[in-house]
């Protein structure tokens, strides 16, 4: 594949377009915090309520307008480009699904700016997809077999180190693995707008980032499957993904842009799929994905209000061996799967059916990864389709730079951080 003049300045003049479109950040309100804090307190005394959120404007104008300039030349770049072989017409395929991808993110912005939830719904569910009734029917289930089963799913073995560690203390985790792998200039850092554990693929410098929350605690258990999720998943996949499109581009740096934008697909079920299975490798059994999540996206898809879908929630886990922890922990969890189906939202009544379908990947992708063939798992970041593609005009997919060196499963068994 070549760039002509024309199509060289847009991969380098519209990169910042290109990336940092996180449908993730785009759909956080900048009052989660007081909202969670108003939601469970008022929950506490048996009140379930439809909390309100804001969105940071400043996000949604900025996303906005980069949609108006991808689209103003994206065509001017597809005039440019100069195929020279099958690989090269996969490329490019795989680069206008990505334009269309970053296209629907600046107008998910623009819905949530004007408030149309209908909207917002369905792009979401383009984005994602959303479950089909035999999938929520087996989650429906396996939620009956944590209700009746005294089997645990749910808590873990307790370890002799029960530190918590904070915000800092797993980005200093994380940043010594990053160093051990190598992928440099990968870092992580503590970022006050993030409301997850996020990897930011299609970060504005280049290269891909981990945000970690202010206030994010974990045991040392959780730490190590961060570390194999995060890293040894999400970014290693991410960079094999840039070391492949890059072996096929020549290495040349006018198409750093356009692989970053390639490497990463907004089609997660491989990539979070391949990163639960990791979960449970290093977690045990109490990390397989449980049903919940999938079972509040399809009640809210339903019409169900936050408040609604909240205390549908509520009550299963009040059937689970969840009844055990104490009242505010259940309904923090209860808050958690709630608020990660409505974020995005404006109207929390939901007359629209609205739902955020991220967190329905988790499950799905992780049953469907063990057929998946494991040569694809090292670029993850990519769907299978897409590595089929690939695979088939003639790209060897075996030979991936980073092995996953399963230094997260390593930390847990010594347990200590000496890697």
């Amino acid at each position: 594949m070549k760039l002509n003049k024309s199509a060289n300045k847009f991969a380098v003049e519209y990169s910042s377009e290109i990336f940092g479109m996180s449908p993730v950040l785009l759909v956080t309100p900048v009052n989660i915090v007081e909202e969670k804090k108003k939601w469970i307190t008022l929950a506490t005394k048996g009140r379930f309520t439809n909390p309100t959120f804001i969105y940071d404007t400043y996000i949604l104008n900025k996303y906005i307008s980069y949609g108006e300039r991808i689209e103003k030349f994206k065509n001017l770049l597809f005039d440019e480009i100069i195929i020279e072989n099958k690989t090269d017409e996969i490329l490019l395929e795989l680069l206008e699904k990505r334009i269309v991808e970053s296209l629907r993110t600046a107008k998910i912005a623009e819905n949530i700016k004007k408030g149309d939830d209908l909207s917002s719904g369905v792009e979401f569910r383009k984005k994602y997809g959303f479950p089909n009734k035999s999938q929520i029917e087996k989650c429906r289930l396996l939620s009956d077999e944590l209700k009746l089963n005294d089997i645990n799913k749910i808590k873990h073995d307790v370890l002799k180190d029960d530190k918590i560690y904070n915000a800092d203390d797993i980005v200093s985790v994380f940043n010594q693995v990053i160093n051990k792998y190598g992928f440099y200039p990968c870092k992580c850092e503590v970022n006050g707008r993030v409301t997850a554990i996020t990897v930011d693929e299609r970060n504005a410098s280049g290269y891909p980032y981990i945000y970690v929350p202010i206030e994010r605690q974990v045991d040392f258990r959780t730490l190590c499957k961060l570390v194999g999720h995060e890293i040894e998943c999400h970014l290693r996949n991410s960079i094999n993904s840039r070391c492949l499109l890059y072996n096929l581009l020549d290495n040349d740096k006018k198409y750093e842009s356009i692989v970053s934008l390639i490497s990463k697909s907004d089609d997660e079920m491989l990539y979070e799929g391949l990163a639960k299975r990791s979960d449970v490798l290093i977690g045990g059994n109490s990390s397989l994905p449980m049903p919940w999540y999938t079972l509040a996206i399809d009640f809210a898809l339903a019409s169900n209000s936050f408040l609604e879908t909240a205390e549908y929630i509520y009550e299963i886990l009040m059937q689970t061996d969840l009844k055990e922890a104490d009242n505010y922990n259940i309904l923090s969890k209860t808050w958690t799967i709630t608020y990660r189906v409505f974020r995005g939202i404006d109207d929390t009544k939901n007359k629209y059916g609205y739902a955020f379908t991220k967190d329905y990947v988790y499950w799905a992708g992780y049953n469907m990864i063990e057929n998946v063939p494991e040569r694809y798992l090292n670029y993850a970041s990519m769907t299978e389709s897409e590595l089929k593609l690939l695979e088939n005009s003639g790209v060897d997919l075996r030979n991936a730079k980073y092995k996953n060196k399963n230094i997260g499963k390593m930390i847990l068994d010594n347990g200590n951080f000496d890697i």
